[in-house]
């Protein structure tokens, strides 16, 4: 929340009160749904990259994508590498980013000629606190031979590729996600949803998906130390340097969604003809029921329809995050709570 109150003064000192406005009420019009398979929110966010709800977002359509080709196709060795560079006290978020740009590209080639038959780079924006400077480093999924490599190799090289820059590769820099093999099946039932409403069970599915984060997590108030104005300052300077750039690259067979995949989504998901090819009547849409803001103060008015749709949401959250703790309180003081 801190965090939100700081980009928001921002948007209305730099874009005006309907974008700032449009990024502080982000979520308030998220609408609760019913379809055949039950109540559930459908989110509708602002999109601006520094929402944490947005970016989260937007990080689990690559998460989907990279887990429909595993769940669906025989796959190599798929290896994460975190690439990382010095800090430099005082070095602009720019200038960070040109650093490590032309060491990232020529690591990303030597992949390619050794076989990578797909990857995905994502960039992570950090503000080191203690170091007063911008740890931009770039988590790398690649899908390399089965076999071929070993992790004192892949950091190996990117020691050589940051010559003369000396860069720390620690152990857990460089790890075999999964050897390569058939299709994982558990990963089709695993659709990848990193809007927390469920957690994800499978190692593999994790570590696809830990990388996906928002850009917002790294100038978070908690990392900061809790200080409105560092993370005012970082916030400031992340609006101003990355408008444009591109955060999430694909490379290989990871750039486009896998046929099979979406073979499978589409008998799962039928369109939303009026009928079926036997005759029968087809799903019915998704209804929208109201938003979970406005359901929200019906509930607490002791509206017992309004009470009802939270009794229902509640079980709909299938994890043990601290959000989750805090929907499932939510739901319950809705539903049964008092009226306000």
């Amino acid at each position: 929340m801190v965090f939100r109150q700081v980009v928001t003064k921002l948007l209305l000192e730099s874009k005006g009160p309907k974008l700032a406005f449009r990024y502080a009420a982000c979520g308030l019009d998220d609408q609760v749904v019913h379809s055949p398979d039950g109540i559930r929110v459908q989110p509708r966010g602002c999109g601006h990259r520094l929402c944490p709800r947005c970016g989260r977002r937007r990080g689990g359509k690559y998460a989907r994508r990279i887990m429909g080709w595993l769940g669906h196709e025989p796959h190599g060795d798929l290896w994460s590498v975190v690439l990382t560079q010095r800090v430099v006290r005082g070095e602009s978020l720019a200038d960070a980013r040109k650093r490590m740009a032309k060491k990232q590209r020529a690591y990303l080639r030597w992949l390619t000629r050794v076989g990578m038959t797909a990857g995905m780079t994502v960039v992570h924006v950090v503000w080191s606190k203690g170091r007063e400077g911008w740890h931009y480093h770039v988590h790398t999924l690649a899908e390399l031979p089965a076999g071929r490599f070993t992790a004192e190799q892949l950091l190996a090289k990117w020691t050589e590729t940051a010559l003369p820059e000396e860069v720390v590769t620690g152990e857990e820099q460089a790890r075999l996600v999964v050897g390569g093999g058939a299709a994982i099946a558990e990963l089709r039932d695993d659709a990848g949803d990193t809007d927390f409403w469920n957690e994800s069970t499978s190692a593999v599915a994790k570590a696809v998906q830990y990388p996906m984060r928002d850009l917002a997590q790294g100038l978070s108030s908690w990392r900061l130390g809790s200080d409105p104005e560092r993370v005012l300052a970082a916030a400031r300077e992340v609006l101003l340097s990355a408008h444009g750039w591109k955060l999430f690259r694909a490379w290989g067979r990871w750039r486009h969604a896998c046929p099979a995949a979406v073979a499978a989504e589409a008998v799962e998901k039928p369109d939303d003809s009026e009928t079926e090819s036997d005759g029968s009547a087809a799903p019915a849409a998704p209804e929208a029921i109201g938003t979970v803001h406005r359901l929200w103060k019906r509930a607490r008015q002791g509206e017992e329809f309004a009470r009802s749709v939270f009794r229902g949401l509640e079980p709909t959250v299938r994890n043990a995050s601290d959000f989750a703790a805090r929907f499932v309180k939510y739901c319950r003081l809705a539903s049964t709570g008092p009226p306000s």
